[in-house]
């Protein structure tokens, strides 16, 4: 693998960084000494005679091309992961930087004309840090929670459950700092897809990533299908209104149109002409309309044969 020399600092090609599939789980902390209120993540003990010191863990960082040269330091930068887009598993991107361009973050190994860098941290509270050795990590300062904290021997390390502001090798540590590998990820526009955009720092860094345009054309494909689908609510509003207004109209005209051929059939009818105060059925006798009697008859004399009975 290549090891390019930009502004007089080597940076050594760790592979591509292209997917998340990989994941971080390296938490156990090795303290830096037994009073020490600091310790590093992604560590390993390494012994020589009867000294044991820390160095880099390899197998906590993402996989890596063939042939890459140890690292050195523990937790100095390793290289950079390139063409690198997304930041692995159980890390989030916490800097960029962009060549001649925005930066919050100095990061270790310069760019190129073109190249956009990433910084990845653990996630829990890890944010970049330089320290004083001018060595690029990540810091977590005072966890809230509990995590595992050894220290190296001949056997190794040895690891206990510590939680700030507890004792630890009969000293009371009341605050804490572990550090864990920083990621630097290198790529060009010409790295990123159609489909896939870089990630962003945390704190809103800038990055040349540019979502695609947006396709008007789609867009106006869908509000035509939609308006052919069928009518808007307003439409169908209009239409019930419409409806029923006629349906009164056709109503009252009928109703107008009964009348009148009632009142005509009404007319053709004969009329009385008589008042029904002067109208007297026969035989029938009136206090206030004395009747004359008519004349009697003529009296006729019974003969001698008569009899009354």
């Amino acid at each position: 693998m290549a090891t390019p020399v930009i502004s007089g600092v080597t940076r050594t090609l760790l592979g591509p960084l292209t997917t998340d599939t990989w994941t971080y789980t390296c938490t156990e902390v090795i303290q830096r000494c037994t009073t020490c209120d600091d310790g590093w993540a992604a560590q390993t003990c390494v012994t020589s005679g009867s000294s044991a010191f820390v160095t880099d863990n390899q197998n906590c960082w993402p996989p890596r091309a063939t042939n890459v040269p140890p690292t050195g330091n523990a937790l100095n930068g390793w290289g950079v992961y390139s063409p690198g887009i997304v930041c692995p598993g159980g890390y989030t991107s916490a800097a960029a930087q962009t060549y001649g361009g925005s930066s919050n973050f100095d990061f270790q190994y310069p760019l190129t004309s073109g190249e956009t860098a990433l910084g990845c941290c653990p996630t829990g509270g890890y944010v970049p840090y330089i320290n004083a050795a001018n060595w690029r990590t990540c810091v977590q300062f005072n966890p809230t929670t509990s995590f595992l904290v050894g220290t190296c021997g001949p056997d190794g390390a040895a690891y206990t459950p510590f939680s700030v502001g507890n004792t630890m090798h009969s000293e009371q540590l009341i605050s804490f700092s572990p550090s864990a590998p920083f990621f630097q990820l290198v790529h060009k526009s010409t790295d990123l897809s159609s489909s896939t955009s870089s990630p962003t720092a945390s704190n809103d860094a800038s990055s040349t990533a540019t979502p695609p345009p947006a396709n008007n054309n789609n867009n106006n494909n869908n509000k035509d299908s939609s308006s052919d689908a069928g009518l808007t609510s307003g439409q169908l509003a209009g239409i019930v209104v419409g409806a029923v207004i006629a349906a009164i109209l056709v109503g009252v005209a009928a109703f107008f149109a009964w009348r009148v051929r009632s009142r005509k059939r009404q007319g053709d009818l004969p009329q009385a002409n008589y008042q029904t105060s002067e109208y007297k059925p026969p035989g029938t006798f009136s206090p206030n309309h004395p009747a004359e009697l008519g004349t009697p008859p003529p009296r006729a004399e019974l003969d001698a044969s008569y009899q009354g009975r």
